[in-house]
């Protein structure tokens, strides 16, 4: 679900939630104890999580830097970078008054 209000995302476990600061798009994403956000910058989109920021290019979408919070051997998926890439692109036609 994209939820277009605060109030709604808090009240629920899983969820999307489109946000505006200054002129970045965030799309936040939870799911229980896990949160994920992408935002949208002029030049680039960038992941958040838990475990790692990384740095995509606008264009293609590729991995442009990584920064790896913890420091202990550890797999990263990023498809749900990937997915809320798209997510975010739909949400922002849901919310025009952003």
């Amino acid at each position: 679900h994209v939820y277009l209000s605060k109030e709604s995302y808090a009240k629920n476990k899983e969820g999307y939630l489109l946000e505006m600061h200054d002129n970045d798009f965030i799309l936040n994403y939870k799911n229980g104890d896990t949160n994920y956000s992408l935002t949208e910058t002029a030049n680039n989109f960038v992941f958040f999580s838990k475990e790692v920021e990384v740095c995509f290019s606008k264009g293609g979408f590729q991995v442009k830097d990584i920064q790896i919070k913890d420091k202990s051997e550890q797999l990263i998926h990023l498809q749900k970078a990937a997915e809320m890439r798209f997510i975010l692109e739909g949400a922002k036609l849901l919310s025009p008054s952003i």
